[in-house]
């Protein structure tokens, strides 16, 4: 019975590089040539076109890319990975009191670029390769977020800011500490949330 579940995991794990494999297929024939023949800022379609392909993901590769967009720097340890990753997660299966992770302003990664970093940043994630070290990671740790093997840094935690940034929303959160460079906070109204 043992070596048919993992048999069965195994091949649920294979059927997910699968599926991402077929993303990022998708993305380097839709955008490969885009890229390289563009000469100015990226227009707001080919970044709607891209922001959709990001949707076909499946959970755990939605929430490892989620993870990899905010919080690949060396400067940020595991644990800060993980909790970003258990707020991806919240806000993936709470749609109800959340707006799904494409939506605007929930992952800052996904927003329109508005200057050249902004856009830096956007093409590194839709371009992420699979034997990226960081990106594997990330697939690592959304798994056993999914799979509730990974525990969270900061219990419930809802938000999160990197330190050089001073949003409007942190004062009126509950702030929970400091994981690498970002600071987490705990939202009151969302507390009873997975």
């Amino acid at each position: 019975m043992a070596a048919s579940n993992e048999n069965d995991v195994e091949l649920q794990s294979r059927n997910r590089e699968m599926k991402l494999l077929d993303v990022l297929r998708k993305w380097i024939e839709e955008f490969g040539r885009t890229d390289m023949q563009r000469s100015g800022p990226m227009d707001y379609q080919e970044y709607m076109t891209k922001r959709e392909l990001i949707g076909t993901l499946p959970q755990r590769e939605l929430i490892a890319l989620t993870i990899y967009g905010e919080c690949r720097s060396r400067k940020e340890p595991r644990e800060a990975r993980i909790q970003v990753g258990w707020i991806a997660f919240r806000r993936e299966i709470n749609k109800v009191k959340w707006d799904d992770i494409l939506d605007k302003q929930q992952f800052s990664y996904l927003n329109f670029p508005i200057n050249e970093n902004d856009e830096k940043n956007f093409n590194t994630v839709t371009s992420v390769r699979l034997l990226d070290p960081v990106f594997i990671e990330c697939l690592e740790i959304a798994n056993g977020i999914v799979d509730g093997t990974i525990p969270e840094p900061f219990e419930r935690a809802t938000h999160y800011h990197a330190e050089h940034v001073q949003p409007s929303w942190a004062p009126k959160m509950i702030f929970l500490g400091k994981l690498g460079t970002q600071l987490f906070y705990r939202d009151e109204m969302h507390t009873t949330i997975a």
